[in-house]
C-alpha cells in the first residue's frame, strides 16, 4: 500500500522530476488528491488508491518533459485569486503584479466620471481583473487578438466576480475609441526570437504571447505609436518589458511624444515597467509645435494694423510718412500730425502739408481732412501690392499737375499745399480747378 509520504519520496528520486522541486510535486499531488499541501504533511500516512497513483504518475512524466505546472493544473495564482490558465495564454507572472499596483496607486482622479481602462492584449484577463476586484466603479475594456483568449478571460471574469469589464476581439487599439481612455496598461510580449536565456517552460507558452521580432520591440513600438490615439491628454501608458529593455523602450516612448516618463522595478531589481502620459497636441513632436507657432505668428502678423495704423503719436510735431508711400517719397515731406494723443487712422484728424491747414469750421480743408483720415483705415488694410498700385496713381496723378501747370503758363508746377488764410488753391481759373479735382482724388489715395 502506497501512502501520501511514500509517493512523495518515490517522486523526488524520480528522473523525470530531478531537476524540479519538491514544491512542483507537492502540488501535483495535493491537485491529484483534492486536498491542500498542508494536508499532505497533516495526513502523510494516507493511502493512495490505483487511480489516484497513475494520474499522479502522469503529471510527474509531464512535469518531467517541461510542462509548466500550471498548465498541469489548469489554474494560476494572481494577487488574491486564481485563475484558469491553458496553453492558449501566458501564464501570469510575479512581475505582472507590480504592473497593476502601479496602475492602482497612480491613476488619475476621476473627477469627470468613472475612469476608462484598457488592457491591451489581456491574455487570461489577469490584469483587467484584477483592476476590476480593486475598483468596481472603473469602467475596464479587455482586447485581445485571440478568439481563445478572450473566452478564458470571459470564465475567469464572470467566475471572480468581476462585472464591470466588456472584452473586445482585436489586435491592440484596434477598434478602440479615439482621445477616450485615461489609462492603458498592457504586458505585451518582449521577447527576442532565439533568446538563449528563455526557460524552458516557456516552450509550452503561445508564441504571439512572447516574442516580438529580432529585438523584442515590434509590439511595444506598436502600441506606443497606437496608444497615443487612444489615451485622453494626461492619460497614462504603462508597460511591462525585458530587464535589459529600459533604454530602447524608454526611447521609443521620448520619440513617439510621451513625457513624465518613469521606470520602476520588480522584487528581484530589475527593471521591468514603464510608465509615461499622454502629452497635448503642441506637446507631441517639437517640429509640430514648431509649425503651430508659426502659423500663430503669420495670422498675427496679417491680422495686426499695417503702416503705421493705430500706432500711438507721442507729440503733436512727430513728422511721419504717409501711408502707402516710401519714406523718401516727395509727398512725405513736411507731413505733421495736429494731435500727438489720438490713434492714428481712426479719429478724423487735420494733417498739414507744407503749410498749416484752416481746420475751423466747415471749410473744404477740414473736409478733406475728414475723408483722409476716414480712408486710412481702409488703405492700410490693402494687401501690399495694392498699396503699391495707388502708389503709383498718386504719382501720375501729380505728373498731371505739372503738364497742366506749364500749360496754363506757370513756369514752375503747382503747389500742392492749402493756403493758411484761404482754402483754395493758388491757381485760377480752370487750371486751379482743375487742380482742385485732382487734389480731391490724391488726398484720399494718400492716406
Amino acid at each position: 500500500m502506497t501512502t501520501i509520504a511514500d509517493a512523495l519520496a518515490s517522486a523526488r528520486k524520480s528522473p523525470a522530476t530531478a531537476n524540479h522541486s519538491r514544491v512542483d510535486s507537492e502540488r501535483l499531488l495535493a491537485h491529484v488528491l483534492g486536498v491542500t499541501r498542508g494536508a499532505l504533511y497533516a495526513h502523510p500516512e494516507r493511502p493512495l488508491g490505483d487511480r489516484e497513483i497513475s494520474e499522479f504518475q502522469g503529471l510527474l512524466q509531464r512535469r518531467g518533459e517541461g510542462e509548466p505546472v500550471a498548465y498541469l493544473l489548469g489554474n494560476a495564482g494572481f494577487m488574491d485569486f486564481q485563475l484558469a490558465v491553458d496553453p492558449c495564454v501566458l501564464i501570469p507572472r510575479p512581475e505582472t503584479e507590480l504592473l497593476v499596483e502601479l496602475a492602482l496607486e497612480s491613476a488619475p482622479e476621476d473627477k469627470n466620471g468613472p475612469l476608462q481602462v484598457a488592457d491591451i492584449g489581456t491574455g487570461s484577463g489577469a490584469i483587467a481583473i484584477a483592476l476590476a476586484r480593486a475598483k468596481p466603479d472603473w469602467l475596464i475594456h479587455a482586447v485581445d487578438l485571440s478568439p481563445q483568449a478572450l473566452a478564458l478571460a470571459r470564465r475567469n471574469a464572470r467566475e471572480l466576480g468581476a462585472r464591470n469589464i466588456s472584452f473586445r476581439e482585436a489586435s491592440w487599439c484596434e477598434g478602440l475609441a479615439d482621445s477616450a481612455y485615461d489609462m492603458i496598461v498592457a504586458n505585451p510580449p518582449y521577447v527576442a526570437v532565439g533568446d538563449p536565456a528563455l526557460h524552458p517552460d516557456c516552450a509550452f507558452e503561445p508564441d504571439m504571447a512572447l516574442f516580438a521580432g529580432a529585438d523584442g520591440l515590434s509590439a511595444i513600438r506598436q502600441i506606443t505609436i497606437q496608444v497615443r490615439r487612444c489615451l485622453k491628454a494626461g492619460g497614462l501608458l504603462l508597460l511591462e518589458h525585458g530587464h535589459d529593455q529600459r533604454e530602447p523602450v524608454a526611447g521609443l516612448l521620448s520619440a513617439a511624444g510621451y513625457r513624465n516618463i518613469k521606470h520602476y522595478r520588480d522584487h528581484a531589481g530589475h527593471d521591468r515597467i514603464i510608465c509615461a502620459s499622454q502629452s497635448s497636441p503642441a506637446q507631441r513632436r517639437p517640429e509640430l509645435k514648431l509649425r503651430r507657432q508659426r502659423r500663430i505668428q503669420a495670422r498675427t502678423a496679417l491680422s495686426e494694423p499695417t503702416l503705421n495704423e493705430g500706432r500711438r503719436f507721442n507729440s503733436g510735431n512727430t513728422t511721419s510718412p504717409s501711408p502707402g508711400l516710401p519714406p523718401k517719397s516727395p509727398l512725405n515731406e513736411g507731413r505733421r500730425f495736429n494731435s500727438g494723443n489720438t490713434m492714428y487712422g481712426r479719429s478724423q484728424m487735420v494733417w498739414r502739408e507744407g503749410r498749416s491747414t484752416k481746420a475751423g469750421g466747415s471749410t473744404p480743408a477740414t473736409r478733406d481732412a475728414t475723408a483722409c483720415a476716414d480712408s486710412c483705415g481702409k488703405v492700410a488694410q490693402r494687401r501690399p501690392e495694392v498699396q503699391l498700385r495707388q502708389h503709383h496713381r498718386l504719382l501720375d496723378l501729380e505728373a498731371r499737375h505739372r503738364v497742366r501747370s506749364t500749360k496754363a503758363g506757370g513756369s514752375t508746377p503747382a503747389t500742392l499745399v492749402i493756403s493758411k488764410n484761404s482754402a483754395q488753391p493758388r491757381n485760377s481759373g480752370l487750371e486751379s480747378t482743375l487742380l482742385q479735382n485732382d487734389e480731391n482724388q490724391i488726398r484720399p489715395i494718400r492716406q
